[in-house]
């Protein structure tokens, strides 16, 4: 975490000396790599949160999870990936889900 953490400082560091430096592609490079880092920032799973899928800002864990018409086969696929316990970014929150039991209509 601490290498992470240095990491994003150097390019930070590169990136405001980029803005300082005046040309045009370094700014708008610089602005992408900010833009990056602050997304991916918002986008992280909480701290003791159990496992799921990735998330993007905004929308969340729906562009990975395989949503189509039968909503319980999802779930189900889900279970089967990251455990009885795990959790979806939904929007902006975070949701987490409990799945012991299996299910059979017919």
């Amino acid at each position: 975490m601490k290498d992470i953490i240095e990491l994003t400082m150097q390019i930070l560091s590169i990136a405001w000396n980029n803005i300082l430096d005046g040309s045009p592609l370094s700014f708008v490079i610089s602005t992408c790599v900010i833009v990056m880092g602050f997304l991916y920032y918002h986008s992280r799973r909480p701290h003791g949160f159990p496992p799921g899928p990735p998330a993007l800002p905004w929308v969340g864990s729906i562009p990975f999870s395989s949503i189509g018409d039968d909503y319980l086969d999802n779930f189900m696929k889900q279970r089967d990936k990251y455990g009885p316990i795990y959790s979806l970014k939904l929007g902006k929150r975070w949701v987490g889900f409990f799945q012991i039991f299996n299910y059979n209509l017919f």
